[in-house]
């Protein structure tokens, strides 16, 4: 069920009721501040709720637990609660781009022990505390951030995460302790200077590694990526889009369209 956003708005979403059959719902870019507790008790065969582009200053509460994907990008939040996320059981994708979090506690997410893609794009996160227990999770993706470190033991229990993007920070070196199974990684547009054996020796399933628009000054000669198809490093800037303009990847079921490659543009050959 769509709802034109003429129609979206507090009131109308606190007395919404009455389609108990319901598997997917839209309710974006309606200026929508807050949900009441009860809206969505009927609605235990929901599978799909899209809130984006509202004015949403915190997550709702009372989300059926049968949802798989929640989408809330383009809203106000400014922090992970605990309580809106505990029946979420069946959750496979949220997506967070575009709101106010400052700070990632990683407690508050192991509660979704079925996350398989998370979208935290455009947000002001500064420091990251905790590890994430996701043992399924194979997208993570935190371009536009403010990160300047990762702690060694962040990757430590993603051991499927496939997929990996932290363009658009303040790292200054590869994060270490980054999972083996990672097939893409995106280091684009940070304050990295160097590509050390020991940062990416582990990463043998790699394939697409990009490291365009930072401060390399020297990549380690006897670095073996052994699956690696495409890599780029080079500085220039011209028609690489920043990740809060990048759409979902098509691996996650979203309702708007992706773009042709793993991290939304064409793959350029190694440039150093």
């Amino acid at each position: 069920l769509f709802i034109p956003s003429g129609l979206n708005n507090s009131f109308f979403v606190r007395d919404f009721s009455g389609l108990p059959g319901l598997e997917e719902l839209v309710l974006s870019s309606g200026g929508i501040e807050q949900i009441d507790t009860n809206v969505f008790r009927s609605h235990v065969l929901l599978r799909t709720l899209d809130l984006q582009k509202n004015k949403l200053r915190q997550l709702p509460c009372g989300m059926p637990s049968g949802l798989e994907i929640l989408h809330l990008g383009h809203n106000r939040i400014h922090s992970l609660q605990e309580s809106p996320l505990e029946g979420l059981k069946k959750l496979r994708v949220l997506n967070l781009q575009n709101n106010q979090i400052s700070t990632l506690r990683t407690n508050t997410l192991t509660l979704l022990q079925r996350l398989e893609c998370l979208y935290l794009d455009g947000n002001q996160i500064k420091s990251i505390h905790g590890v994430p227990r996701l043992p399924l999770l194979s997208l993570l993706s935190m371009g536009s951030n403010s990160i300047s470190s990762i702690s060694s033991t962040f990757f430590s229990s993603l051991q499927l995460l496939k997929t990996l993007d932290l363009s658009s920070n303040r790292l200054t070196k590869v994060p270490h302790g980054l999972p083996r199974s990672l097939v893409h990684l995106n280091l684009d547009r940070n304050q990295i200077r160097s590509l050390r054996n020991r940062d990416m020796s582990q990463l043998h399933n790699l394939i697409t590694l990009s490291v365009s628009s930072n401060r390399l000054v020297s990549v380690a000669g006897g670095l073996r990526l052994p699956n690696l198809s495409v890599s780029e490093a080079s500085q220039a800037t011209a028609g690489v889009k920043s990740a809060q303009q990048q759409t979902l990847h098509p691996a996650c079921t979203e309702p708007t369209k992706t773009k042709s490659s793993i991290f939304g543009r064409k793959p350029m050959a190694v440039q150093l």
